[in-house]
């Protein structure tokens, strides 16, 4: 993905600078909201550890092995929801008890307290995704 990384004094300093770095960061918000349809939603590191219950080191460890996806919008690592999701409901840690209802819940809440402000601009970790699949249930009534 192409980075943008222009002065702030010059973007501040120039109309076409400021127009040019505006469009770009549409475009990064509309890539973000597209991928975050397809991966079901996008998780950053923090929120993906939490719902792995593994460190933050581990999920940069399995990005690096290439187990999890990376995407990076914002100058920010994000994961998939999908992938996350399906590595969780693989119980790769053995002897360890499954999660009671309670813990899950309180699980859920604790990753929605980490999201950071570009998952909160395009709705939340899933928005895009929760917002295309009710577009699609409206077009089938």
């Amino acid at each position: 993905m192409k980075r943008l990384h222009m002065d702030i004094a010059a973007i501040a300093n120039s109309p076409d600078l400021a127009a040019k770095f505006s469009q770009d960061q549409i475009a990064v918000a509309q890539q973000m909201r597209h991928v975050t349809e397809r991966e079901e939603g996008l998780l950053n590191i923090p929120q993906a550890a939490l719902l792995l219950d593994v460190s933050r080191e581990r999920v940069r460890e399995l990005m690096k092995l290439g187990i999890l996806s990376r995407f990076e919008f914002f100058d920010g690592i994000y994961l998939s929801f999908r992938e996350i999701k399906n590595r969780r409901d693989q119980e790769m840690k053995a002897g360890r008890p499954k999660r009671g209802l309670i813990q899950r819940v309180a699980t859920g809440i604790h990753a929605a307290a980490l999201t950071d402000k570009h998952q909160l601009k395009q709705g939340g970790y899933a928005g895009p995704y929760v917002q295309a699949q009710e577009a699609k249930r409206r077009k089938k009534k």
